[in-house]
């Protein structure tokens, strides 16, 4: 009879081990699998590789270069399609249209360009241009603020927007821009500051 009893403790004790050794092992793996889940979601996530840039991009831009508008806006018609966000071919295409008398076209480029790259002045001296020669004079004046903001004093700036501020009925705003851009050096203002004071002596 005792050596049942004993029999039975030392089952009762392999059991206890072998349940005890299971959960060891339980925790231990569920342990492994919420550090490698922890692991996984700090881990930073895999670079987006950037699209390739087509050629029509390169393409496109010596078109610009060489003053070829029409075949800078075909050629950048592609490469805008797959790399939207080139401020550069963007700006260009902008600058062409606008060469082109396309101003509506011109100001969305120019606008979403200079967005992107808001130091190229010759994008806001184009975007100035389309939108005066298009009607829209309260936007040029808005592009010609924005513009002395990348380039304070600049005096083309300045002159353009005494000439849109004229066309609004803005006399004064447009004489002291006259003035000033006269000052500062741009012949085409002194030649505007002439005759806003001609046209102000005859009325």
């Amino acid at each position: 009879m005792r050596w049942v009893i004993v029999a039975i403790l030392i089952l009762a004790c392999g059991g206890f081990v072998a349940l005890g050794g299971y959960a060891g092992f339980e925790f231990w793996r569920v342990g492994n699998v919420s550090t490698e889940m922890e692991a996984e979601r700090l881990a930073p996530p895999p670079p987006v590789e950037a699209p390739p840039t087509p050629p029509e991009c390169e393409a496109g831009l010596a078109a610009f270069g060489a003053k070829d508008y029409e075949g800078t806006t075909s050629l950048l018609e592609v490469c805008l399609d797959a790399v939207p966000d080139h401020a550069e071919a963007r700006l260009a295409r902008g600058r062409a249209n606008a060469a082109l008398g396309r101003y509506e076209r011109a100001d969305l480029d120019l606008s979403r360009g200079l967005a992107l790259r808001p130091d190229v002045v010759e994008g806001w001296e184009a975007l100035v241009y389309a939108r005066s020669q298009n009607g829209d004079d309260r936007g040029a004046v808005t592009a010609a603020d924005r513009w002395l903001a990348v380039q304070p004093g600049a005096a083309r700036a300045i002159r353009m927007r005494a000439d849109a501020r004229y066309r609004m009925g803005e006399l004064a705003e447009a004489r002291d821009d006259a003035a000033r851009a006269c000052a500062l050096g741009d012949a085409d203002a002194c030649e505007l500051e002439k005759r806003m004071k001609a046209a102000r002596k005859s009325q």
